[in-house]
């Protein structure tokens, strides 16, 4: 039988082992909400609320393209918003780094969209300016180019890169899916013909000598890895003149469709 003393002792070990556990399990339960909290803004600063949001406005619009042009160009705008500090553009300010989500050529795609929504005889630009684009992009990633964003990103900046990539790719073939949508189930037929494709051949050498060059100029920015000169001007030149071709290729696609609608 224990003495008083030993029984003393005994019930103190007991409770010091008691308290020490439930200061681990404090320590640990609050610890690990801490991880949540900080996963789930995270989640958040990546956009990951945007499609419940586009299913929201499918809802409230009853419009599929209205929604995704919105929703679309509200990726970017978030993106840069959070993460802007994690790219680094010469000449640039941390502070005004967001401006690199109205340099791209996809960014001149939302203004064209925006043009289509308030006056529908921009649908053959909306068309060709999506499908140049669309073309672009891919044909571009099947040759090894990137987005530079994608190679400047900092370490731990916080972006999760697969879900950007995912959200690169969906800005760059849904659009140009829904602005054909557009044309083929217009009640209007649409004129394809030599005044659409030099007002799509203007509309990209605006973005060119106005966005584009002053940008890669003043920041060092070229955009796009492809557009690298460091290995020589020859790829550059022959992707660009390919441009050229994805820009007539565009106005014939219309024309096509056109014709086969109205038919």
């Amino acid at each position: 039988m224990l003495k008083n003393d030993e029984f003393l002792e005994y019930a103190t070990d007991i409770i010091k082992i008691l308290t020490d556990d439930d200061k681990f399990v404090y320590n640990s339960t609050k610890e690990y909400y801490s991880k949540m909290k900080s996963t789930f803004i995270n989640y958040m600063k990546n956009g990951f609320y945007i499609p419940f949001l586009y299913v929201g406005l499918l809802w409230f619009t009853q419009n599929l393209l209205v929604s995704t042009i919105i929703t679309v160009k509200l990726y970017p705008a978030n993106h840069y918003y959070w993460f802007g500090d994690a790219y680094s553009y010469t000449n640039i300010p941390k502070q005004y780094t967001f401006v690199k989500q109205f340099v791209r050529m996809t960014d001149t795609g939302h203004l064209v969209s925006f043009l289509y929504l308030m006056d529908r005889s921009y649908l053959q630009l909306a068309h060709n300016v999506h499908f140049f684009i669309t073309v672009g992009y891919w044909t571009g990633r099947a040759i090894g180019s990137q987005d530079e964003d994608l190679l400047l990103e900092k370490p731990n900046s916080g972006i999760i890169q697969w879900y950007e990539t995912a959200w690169s790719s969906v800005s760059h073939g849904l659009p140009y899916a829904l602005f054909l949508r557009e044309l083929i189930l217009s009640d209007e037929c649409y004129s394809f013909d030599l005044h659409t494709l030099w007002v799509s051949y203007r509309w990209n050498y605006l973005w060119l000598t106005m966005v584009y060059l002053p940008w890669r100029f003043y920041t060092g920015d070229v955009v796009y890895s492809i557009l690298h000169l460091n290995n020589g001007y020859e790829k550059p030149a022959k992707f660009f003149l390919f441009l050229h071709l994805v820009t007539l290729v565009s106005n014939i696609t219309g024309y096509l469709v056109t014709h086969i609608v109205c038919a």
